[in-house]
């Protein structure tokens, strides 16, 4: 009986292991390359900036309200881009210590 109880703890350790462990990967990609993604948001929304001063475009509603949405998707992603900066400073000192 204990023989089975330990086989089917052994199995689920090895499961927590291995799913924790793509977790921590999944996190870790994500966390390398969020400042790819915060540049590149930015760098669109510098050019959709320039393209409502353009004449053509001033005082567009479509315009107006793409560039508020880019506005508060920065804003969103900057918090993301916050929690992952905290966590990489955590490890930084870690590892000076």
């Amino acid at each position: 009986m204990w023989w089975t109880i330990f086989v089917v703890s052994l199995l689920l350790n090895v499961f927590f292991i291995w799913y924790v462990r793509n977790l921590l990967i999944r996190f870790n990609f994500l966390g390398d390359n969020i400042n790819d993604f915060t540049t590149q948001i930015q760098e669109y929304s510098d050019h959709l900036f320039k393209v409502g001063e353009m004449d053509v475009y001033v005082g567009d509603p479509t315009i107006l309200g793409l560039m508020k949405h880019t506005k508060d998707l920065q804003e969103f992603i900057k918090e993301y881009e916050e929690t992952f900066l905290l966590d990489q400073e955590e490890q930084d000192e870690e590892t000076a210590a």
